[in-house]
């Protein structure tokens, strides 16, 4: 297992709260300016819009609570991940990383496993699901 001592849990929770944040502040500004503002622009695109940025809202949240999971299984808890934008991943030797993201679903996640030497294996869990996943993978490496 290769570790990044530069990620912490702390971090990561952090920078997804910011996420989050960032993102609800923009939704929330949008939304203030359709409403004050003379609608030139197609309601549907508006619509777009808003349903891009509150994607990014949940997909945030989404990352807050798959932390949270991670960080409170005992067989993970020393494994911290790094990040990607919105993507945890671990180098498990040299050949093989596995990831997790949320997919902006409350209760779904992507899991992926590339071996390096075989197509990759991905699924979709639940948050329930997700740190036993993880564990299983992290242990064929301990």
């Amino acid at each position: 297992m290769i570790i990044f001592p530069g990620f912490t849990w702390e971090y990561l929770i952090e920078f997804f709260e910011a996420w989050r944040t960032n993102y609800q502040k923009q939704v929330d500004t949008f939304e203030s300016e359709i409403d004050t503002v003379e609608n030139e622009v197609d309601t549907v695109e508006n619509e777009v819009i808003k349903q891009y940025l509150m994607r990014h809202v949940q997909i945030g949240q989404g990352s807050i609570d798959l932390v949270s999971k991670l960080r409170g299984h005992p067989g993970i808890e020393k494994y911290v991940p790094r990040r990607g934008m919105w993507l945890l991943s671990w180098s498990l030797d040299k050949d093989s990383e596995l990831s997790v993201q949320s997919l902006g679903n409350k209760d779904e996640y992507h899991l992926s496993f590339d071996s390096g030497k075989a197509e990759t294996e991905w699924s979709v869990v639940t948050l329930d699901e997700v740190a036993d996943r993880v564990y299983a993978y992290i242990r064929r490496f301990e």
